[in-house]
């Protein structure tokens, strides 16, 4: 009697990173246009009558058919995990979407938050679709690395993407010359200050990968990139925006579709043992999703949290980096030194810098910045018509 290998696959990234579709699926049907990809890869080895295969995260627009050719395939289908999007259909443009899906103070702050962004500095928005040099790709792949490292080092967290990311570099440039991928970015003059990278597919743009320079945190850079990603859609003839799985406040703001992932098990039929084990698997996942329904994950992981701390009470406390206070005059001119704060040197003081110009609605190129002299460990901020002095408390 054979061994029953389980084997586990995750639709959603295999198709859109790689256009991967597994060998006992015949085609991708698009609901949502009415158009099918048909895989160019459906030859069946011996291997797939004794292995069970569990396919997470499939879109429900996506409709996969069985090749059942040479192996009685069936399967069990169950929800685990929701998804969310923005389709775009039944609207005209990016302004009428929004009258449709927020109050008008959700508007006038959307609003207020793309002009404070353009106020303070040079932005530009780029999207590199069908085009861009190899160096230009390696530098923006590059950051987008660097934002999302330092983004989830602040959350105490980790991306799932970084486990793969050799193979999402190497695979992603001939993907945005082909139009099957793009990178949108947001600039500050010549600076990358947010990056996503985005999958296509017919009518569909899959929001994959999104992080900004954290300096910019308060500028709600991750509802601006969206609103310029969907009036590029709207340009360009994409229907559905999608963010995929993860439930965030950002992405309940901006969608109008909340969808349930489908998750099939497939089995070989003519194997009684194999539909048994097939139905087991399913019966202990969906009990799992059930838990985490409860947020039973939650009171795990705060728990481990807990214990870490417990056992090192120092490496995850917060501390104060500054002390900020507002100055009524600036300081004699022959006290101070100014400084280039965009230079990497004085990377630890932007945040401030830029909070500065969020409050007081301030231009970059108004802003000077100096050290005190014989006090190394003091700054001052100066904006048109506002000081702040920034002492530094710890390095």
């Amino acid at each position: 009697m054979s061994l029953v290998t389980v084997k586990k696959h995750k639709f959603n990234n295999d198709f859109f990173e790689t256009r991967l579709v597994y060998p006992f699926y015949t085609n991708v049907a698009n609901r949502s246009n009415q158009q099918n990809y048909v895989n160019p890869n459906q030859t069946i080895g011996p291997e797939l009558g004794s292995t069970i295969h569990i396919v997470n995260y499939i879109n429900p627009y996506f409709q996969l058919s069985l090749n059942d050719s040479k192996i009685p395939l069936k399967s069990f289908i169950f929800s685990q995990s929701i998804g969310f999007a923005v389709n775009l259909s039944d609207f005209s443009n990016v302004d009428e979407y929004m009258n449709f899906k927020m109050s008008s103070k959700g508007r006038k702050n959307m609003r207020s938050s793309l002009r404070r962004l353009e106020t303070c500095f040079n932005i530009r928005y780029q999207m590199y679709y069908g085009e861009i040099t190899l160096p230009n790709y390696e530098y923006l792949f590059k950051k987008l690395h660097s934002f999302i490292i330092h983004r989830f080092e602040e959350r105490g967290d980790k991306h799932e993407a970084l486990n793969h990311w050799d193979i999402l570099k190497k695979n992603t440039y001939s993907m945005i010359l082909t139009k099957k991928a793009s990178l949108f970015v947001i600039y500050d003059g010549d600076i990358p200050i947010d990056i996503c990278l985005n999958y296509h597919h017919q009518n569909i743009l899959d929001n994959a990968i999104t992080s900004f320079d954290i300096n910019y945190s308060k500028f709600r850079l991750g509802y601006i990139d969206i609103f310029k990603q969907l009036e590029w859609c709207f340009e360009n003839g994409f229907q559905i925006f999608d963010m995929g799985i993860g439930d965030f406040e950002i992405k309940r703001w901006w969608s109008n579709e909340v969808y349930e992932f489908d998750t099939q098990i497939l089995y070989n039929n003519s194997r009684f043992v194999h539909k048994m084990m097939a139905f087991g698997i399913m019966q202990f996942l969906k009990s799992k999703a059930f838990l985490k329904e409860k947020n039973v994950h939650l009171i795990y992981h705060k728990f481990r949290r807990l214990l870490k701390n417990e056992l090192q009470p120092d490496s995850n406390e917060s501390k104060d980096l500054f002390e900020v206070k507002p100055l009524e005059t600036r300081p004699k001119r022959e006290d101070l030194h100014e400084i280039d704060y965009r230079a990497d040197k004085f990377d630890f003081l932007r945040r401030e810098i830029y909070d500065f110009q969020y409050s007081n609605f301030e231009p970059s190129q108004n802003i000077k910045v100096y050290n005190l002299k014989n006090f190394q460990d003091i700054f001052i901020i100066s904006g048109k018509n506002k000081t702040h002095q920034v002492k530094l408390l710890q390095e």
